[in-house]
């Protein structure tokens, strides 16, 4: 089906494992009762159903639990789900290992960050695989230099030792101080897609970014889409639904190509794509032994052994009979799916467009790992907070090629894949 559509095409997804059905996601009751049993039973099935496939790049335990809350309330519910996940997958020899992360809203910045990368009770275990962080600290249309936006150089202190994996899973805030183009009012121009393709310190810390987001959503009547699909009550069913994209499609495309730094010749292209194996995909989530240690761990925030887990211990954990490892996907599939011709984008290997899963998150290119020599603890240099320019807030109307775009219906991914940046793992 729909997962072996992508994998035909190059498309790879990180797949969340809540969701907002009752019983879907981390609560917002006080930890232990904030992880309802019936997660614990939800994540083990969709790593079931997933894990199978090459083409699932890692999992998400969560988005935004720490968005509106008091983060110690109940972020040791999201890292014990996070936790009982990894050791699930680990204790499964049937199981492919799928690393397993986490979303994060841009409050505490340092905190969330270095509480999801630490090990309070030395299991080993009990950490993110990989971490992403929803930001928006560019808001001001008028700012073209990357040294004039100081969100950004925040980010680079925050991140730049961080050892795991660190993207930007939603960055594009709203402004009136964007142009109008036409009718279409307030247009971000999506400046800082190029500037983490360009910028040396960004790239070393940060994997790569998502647009928010490629279409508009009816139910949530924002602005953040660079297109929508029309008419309003197309399903695909009855009613076909027609991309209408936006000039923020074409301004974030321009952003892309004026960070292109592959060669344009489709040959050269070729070649360059013949070594982007499942395998080599894999191993872009395994970090390098030299960058495994762990943060310290946040003082305010309690330890998973302070609580107790019996609801959610005593579910079983049943492991798959059939090793995922040897799924294949259908040859008629795989014949007969094919790259989609890059009509918008002009861009040599973009896939401009992809599919719709129920449990996917967001569609991902990643990129290999930073080095860097020693350290694993988890910078803090953000003590200036400019006005307007580092807070999580979406909106802001007051103030002031070397990678593949992938695009989903949720967000809009730009990752580096030179070939100097695929390792093995060691």
């Amino acid at each position: 089906g729909i997962m072996c559509a992508s994998s035909a095409n190059g498309i790879y997804a990180i797949v969340g494992l809540a969701s907002s059905c009752d019983g879907c996601e981390i609560g917002r009751s006080k930890a232990p009762q904030c992880y309802p049993p019936e997660l614990k039973r939800r994540g083990m099935k969709i790593v079931d159903a997933f894990a199978k496939y090459p083409n699932t790049l890692a999992f998400s335990a969560g988005n935004e639990v720490n968005h509106g809350y008091v983060v110690e309330w109940n972020a040791p519910c999201q890292k014990r789900f996070m936790r009982d996940m990894r050791v699930y997958i680990q204790s499964c020899d049937s199981i492919r290992h799928v690393p397993v992360g986490i979303v994060s809203a841009d409050t505490d910045r340092d905190g969330v960050a270095a509480y999801y990368n630490c090990d309070s009770d030395g299991d080993g275990i009990q950490n993110a695989e990989w971490f992403g962080l929803n930001t928006y600290v560019y808001c001001n249309g008028k700012v073209s230099d990357l040294k004039d936006a100081p969100g950004f150089e925040l980010l680079i202190s925050s991140f730049q030792r961080y050892s795991i994996p660190a993207l930007l899973t939603e960055f594009g805030c709203l402004s009136d101080t964007f142009h109008d183009i036409g009718k279409y009012k307030h247009q971000r121009n999506f400046l800082q897609a190029m500037w983490l393709e360009t910028d040396p310190a960004l790239m070393e810390a940060f994997s790569g970014g998502f647009a928010f987001e490629y279409s508009e959503e009816l139910q949530n009547g924002n602005r953040y889409g660079i297109g929508k699909f029309a008419p309003d009550d197309c399903n695909e069913v009855e009613v076909a639904c027609q991309y209408i994209p936006m000039p923020e499609f074409y301004n974030l495309r321009n952003a892309y190509l004026a960070a292109n730094r592959r060669p344009n010749n489709r040959t050269v292209w070729n070649k360059l794509n013949q070594t982007f194996t499942d395998q080599s995909m894999q191993n872009l989530m395994v970090p390098d032994p030299d960058r495994m240690g762990r943060s310290d761990c946040p003082d305010q925030f309690p330890t998973l052994l302070s609580f107790d887990w019996e609801n959610t211990s005593s579910i079983p954990s049943v492991c798959p009979s059939k090793l995922s490892q040897d799924f294949v996907c259908p040859a008629s599939m795989v014949s007969s799916a094919k790259v989609a011709e890059d009509s918008m984008f002009h861009h040599p290997g973009a896939v401009t467009w992809s599919f719709v899963v129920t449990a996917l998150l967001v569609i991902a290119l990643a990129r290999g790992f930073r080095d860097y020599e020693g350290g694993g603890t988890h910078g803090n240099g953000r003590e200036d907070k400019p006005d307007k320019e580092d807070s999580y807030h979406r909106t802001d109307s007051s103030s002031s090629g070397e990678g593949v775009p992938l695009i989903t219906t949720s967000n809009v991914f730009m990752g580096r894949g030179g070939l100097s940046d695929y390792r093995a793992a060691k």
